[in-house]
């Protein structure tokens, strides 16, 4: 599943493309695989938000706003606070701390992790084995309901 990333900053960010678009690169110690991307958010991407791949460009957005079927192409967790136009990686498999909700406080530990419909880049949930009519992100860690609009998942895509 993808190339050793031991030798790479996740975080890093930059204007310059230094990997091939959508290479996938695996940390074994932190058991997290990340994917090289290009921000064509139009915003600088959110720590913890949800990014989708853009339908004719293959970039990657958070920008869901009106469009149903961006929110069925997932493509992962933004890990680091990527500018538009810019490149770097986000996080496609294993746990991440801080995922950001759509405010309701309604995820239980367990919930599928799935795009919310009222705000671009935010995530909502789906009780497992409930109807979901859109693309599972991971399963929630933990559950939503202090406030605080995050919570901890387990990413699942498989790039």
């Amino acid at each position: 599943m993808g190339q050793s990333g031991a030798h790479i900053n996740f975080t890093a960010f930059g204007t310059i493309e230094e990997h091939q678009l959508g290479e996938v690169f695996r940390d074994d110690l932190n058991d997290k695989t990340y994917q090289y991307i290009y921000n064509n958010s139009a915003t600088t991407m959110v720590v913890g938000c949800n990014q989708f791949h853009e339908y004719t460009t293959g970039y990657i957005t958070a920008d869901t706003a009106g469009a149903a079927a961006v929110r069925n192409r997932p493509a992962g967790w933004a890990i680091s606070a990527i500018p538009y136009q810019s490149y770097g990686f986000i996080q496609t498999w294993g746990p991440h701390l801080g995922v950001v909700t759509n405010g309701d406080d309604d995820i239980a530990k367990g919930n599928w992790i799935v795009g919310a419909s009222n705000v671009s880049g935010l995530c909502d949930s789906v009780a497992q084995g409930a109807f979901n009519s859109f693309e599972v992100f991971g399963t929630a860690m933990t559950e939503d309901v202090n406030g605080s609009n995050t919570v901890d998942a387990y990413c699942t895509i498989l790039s």
